[in-house]
């Protein structure tokens, strides 16, 4: 729903969403994200890793309103489960690598455990 939300309330044709639990993202894949957007003809530009989808660290077209919009009617809430009826464009495990933006970028925070690993990790970069 906050998806449907923000790209209702954009002026932008493309949008990013970022979890707000993602302290490893950086620019490198936000380059590579928003340039991957503005250059491809699908309605959603989403990485796709050995974890699988991770639909809120993507860029999403306000032409997916619809698809997103019809899919919460039905009672379906993932946001992945919409991307079959959608144009994908995927960033790959295999693309990231090549850009030099490792797994670890979309690690997110759940707990305390992870909040101290993750500060551990960032005070040692």
């Amino acid at each position: 729903m906050a998806l449907c939300t923000g790209l209702e309330s954009s002026n932008y044709d493309w949008n990013v969403f970022l979890a707000c639990d993602l302290p490893f993202v950086g620019h490198a894949f936000l380059r590579l994200l928003v340039e991957r957007a503005l250059a491809s003809r699908a309605h959603v530009v989403v990485p796709h890793t050995s974890e699988g989808w991770q639909p809120l660290c993507a860029a999403y077209n306000k032409s997916c309103l619809p698809a997103l919009n019809h899919a919460l009617q039905e009672g379906r809430d993932k946001i992945s489960s919409v991307f079959r009826l959608l144009p994908v464009d995927p960033i790959t495990t295999r693309e990231l690598d090549s850009a030099g933006i490792c797994a670890q970028t979309f690690h997110n925070m759940n707990t305390m455990k992870d909040w101290s690993m993750a500060k551990r990790q960032l005070e040692a970069a």
